[in-house]
């Protein structure tokens, strides 16, 4: 079976793994979320997605950032 495209962070050995282009399984797994949300995600521009002929493509490291700006702080 074929390796993942994409290590997550927390078990990348180097930040080359990191770095690798990610496809929308990928990310999905990764987000623990469905394939249809990241494609929603992308529609409307919620994350960052490189489109290489009709593949689209993502860098998980800029995913994981674009995600973490709609962190909401927590209450004291």
């Amino acid at each position: 079976m074929p390796q993942p495209a994409v290590v997550p962070k927390e078990r990348a050995t180097n930040q080359t793994d990191v770095d690798e282009l990610a496809t929308v399984n990928d990310v999905a797994r990764v987000c623990r979320v469905s394939k249809r949300t990241v494609q929603w995600w992308c529609y409307h521009r919620r994350i960052p997605y490189l489109k290489i002929g009709h593949l689209v493509r993502f860098r998980l490291v800029d995913v994981l950032r674009a995600l973490n700006r709609h962190t909401v702080q927590e209450v004291k």
